[in-house]
């Protein structure tokens, strides 16, 4: 798994003061970046060959202003042209929130779903968890 680390900015924080759950969702996508570089290494839109599916996130206890987080990124299904990118967002060493996004290699000329290119599959596995 990929992980990162990172503390919360007091912007990110709601009138219940604990992390919005938009923020939360926010910092899931960007822990997602690595995974992107691997399937589009220049991460230039004109390249851009994914699109999201679905996207899942259980809220599972509150999460603060004042203290790091991790969020870990896997892979928890890699299928012909689609993956399931698996994260948990940690803190103070409790499991806070879940998601998991499913994202499908798609040719936006052609408007389909196309295989994943078997260089990009084979960075994809070492990611499965």
């Amino acid at each position: 798994m990929i992980i990162e680390t990172f503390y919360p900015a007091i912007a990110d924080t709601d009138g219940l003061r604990h992390m919005n759950n938009l923020a939360i969702q926010y910092w899931l996508e960007k822990a997602r970046n690595p995974i992107f570089k691997i399937c589009n290494p220049s991460l230039s839109f004109d390249t851009w060959n994914q699109i999201m599916v679905r996207s899942e996130v259980d809220f599972l206890r509150q999460i603060y202003f004042g203290t790091e987080c991790e969020i870990r990124t896997g892979l928890s299904k890699l299928g012909r042209s689609s993956m399931h990118i698996y994260q948990e967002l940690c803190q103070n060493g409790c499991l806070c929130a879940k998601s998991t996004v499913v994202t499908v290699f798609f040719d936006f000329k052609e408007q389909k779903a196309v295989e994943i290119p078997p260089e990009v599959r084979a960075g994809l596995e070492k990611l499965l968890v």
